[in-house]
């Protein structure tokens, strides 16, 4: 007796995966989290506190870089902002996202590398 499988299409490939830089400036009070979704494995987040950091990281293409309102261990986190999506293609150099928080909060974002971070490449 043999297996027959029927369906449509063929199996998805899996998602490329880029190394990326996120760099990050934050002027608010406490800690701006930030993680990768869909969430991988190990957990790819970082937490910004006052000044300027960068998380270098190999993750997902097609994934979302989402600002949370607390760090991912303390418990379920809620979704701030959605930061950018991971997108590169095969071989590609270093992906370059920034996130900047203001004093009130408000959050900006972009591709590159932002014109704030030193001239050492971070990652």
């Amino acid at each position: 007796m043999g297996l027959t499988l029927v369906g449509c299409g063929t199996p998805a490939d899996p998602p490329v995966e880029v190394p990326v830089a996120l760099y990050g400036r934050n002027a608010a009070a406490g800690v701006a989290w930030f993680a990768v979704h869909p969430v991988t494995d190990p957990l790819l987040s970082v937490g910004f506190g006052p000044d300027i950091g960068v998380a270098c990281w190999v993750a997902p293409t097609g994934s979302q870089v989402l600002m949370l309102d607390h760090a991912p261990g303390q418990g379920p986190t809620n979704v701030v902002a959605v930061v950018g999506t991971i997108q590169a293609p095969p071989n590609a150099p270093r992906r370059h996202l920034w996130v900047d928080v203001a004093r009130d909060g408000a959050v900006s974002a972009g591709g590159g590398v932002p014109p704030w971070w030193p001239d050492d490449p971070g990652c």
